[in-house]
């Protein structure tokens, strides 16, 4: 667990993103699909407690589920509802996500704190290093809260078939509880939906990656 987890969430709530011209967006977004944020996702204000009556209203239908739930024995239910998943809720915004790069290899099983370095100084560098000066103030990337994560999974599995996160997880801004720490969004190969959970503290496991997306600016009406 990291000192200072207050310091480490990168939530970009409240953060009010620039807004640009048809003509400046579309050069933005042009110059994150060369560097390989090719997925684009509308992000809705919703917490992931929402997300799953949503969901248990999609298995009532007959539908498949979006999450990972043991309704049986409530004490191993992997999608934990604790602390801040109560009240963490995204603002409405426009992010990118770089499919070959979802798991960012050199942060595997780091701390907390330096996934979100290598989030929100490291790969924010790369990317503005490589895009034309005029456009590099509207380069914000940073740690995605565990609802972002589930809404990518979403749009990423209706569009595509497929699951981003299978066998991996995403570290996630939230934090459940000063015991748990940040929480931590994916799934095991032999799930059949998504994970929300706090840390995994067994020795030797570290499948916890950091999961970097860009906040798109907003289009000017």
């Amino acid at each position: 667990m990291t000192s200072n987890l207050e310091d480490l969430r990168g939530r970009g709530d409240g953060k009010q993103m620039p807004e640009v011209d048809e003509t400046t967006y579309s050069r933005f977004k042009g110059e994150l699909e060369r560097q390989g944020y090719t997925f684009f996702v509308q992000i809705r204000p919703i917490s992931v407690p929402e997300l799953l009556k949503e969901d248990d209203q999609r298995a009532a239908l007959g539908k498949e589920r979006i999450f990972e739930v043991n309704r049986v024995d409530p004490l191993v239910d992997p999608v934990d509802l604790s602390g801040e998943m109560k009240t963490s809720i995204p603002p409405e915004i426009e992010i990118a996500i770089s499919p070959g790069r979802a798991k960012i290899l050199e942060g595997h099983g780091l701390h907390a704190d330096a996934q979100k370095k290598i989030i929100e100084e490291d790969e924010r560098k790369r990317l503005a290093d490589n895009m034309p000066e005029v456009l590099q103030g509207l380069v914000s990337v940073r740690m995605p809260t565990a609802s972002e994560i589930v809404q990518v999974y979403m749009a990423y599995k209706e569009k595509y078939g497929v699951s981003l996160f299978e066998g991996w997880f995403a570290r996630a801004a939230d934090k459940l509880s000063p015991e748990k720490g940040l929480a931590r969004v994916g799934q095991y190969p032999t799930d059949k939906g998504m994970r929300v959970r706090g840390p995994d503290r067994k020795k030797g496991v570290n499948d916890v990656y950091p999961f970097a997306v860009v906040v798109m600016p907003t289009k000017a009406a």
